[in-house]
């Protein structure tokens, strides 16, 4: 029986989240700019001053979630934080949990992002002056 490598686990872990994480950004930014012109009943550009403090804070936790998700591409650790923070801020400022349909695929994807940082820092490569030191040297 052939067992599973743990970096084929991680890898395909981070993928997942990466796939997630985009389609819920792209699917986020999209309900955030049609709130947005929404508001303006579709005649003219919306006034963001006459917007309710509510709807700023709403917007600033969506987009953070969403910014989260995308630089969990790069830094996984800081992404997953970040989509996680976004994720409590918006329960609070909302009132209600889940606040809307893409909070477990977002969560999921938040996670996965931290779990993937924690792990990969966990299983990481010692840096390359401490391999040069470890590995023998020619003599010739």
């Amino acid at each position: 029986m052939a067992s599973i490598h743990p970096h084929t686990v991680l890898l395909s872990l981070r993928w997942v989240a990466r796939i997630v994480g985009a389609v819920t950004s792209a699917v986020t930014v999209a309900v955030v700019l049609i709130a947005a012109i929404a508001t303006g009943g579709g005649e003219h550009l919306p006034n963001p001053l006459a917007w309710p403090v509510r709807f700023h804070l709403l917007t600033l936790a969506l987009l953070t979630t969403a910014a989260g998700l995308l630089v969990g591409w790069k830094w996984e650790g800081t992404g997953g934080l970040l989509a996680i923070g976004g994720l409590a801020f918006l329960a609070v400022v909302a009132g209600d949990f889940p606040p809307n349909s893409l909070f477990w695929p977002t969560l999921g994807a938040g996670l996965s992002y931290l779990l993937c940082g924690c792990l990969g820092r966990w299983n990481a490569d010692p840096p390359a002056a401490d391999r040069s030191a470890a590995a023998p040297r020619n003599l010739v």
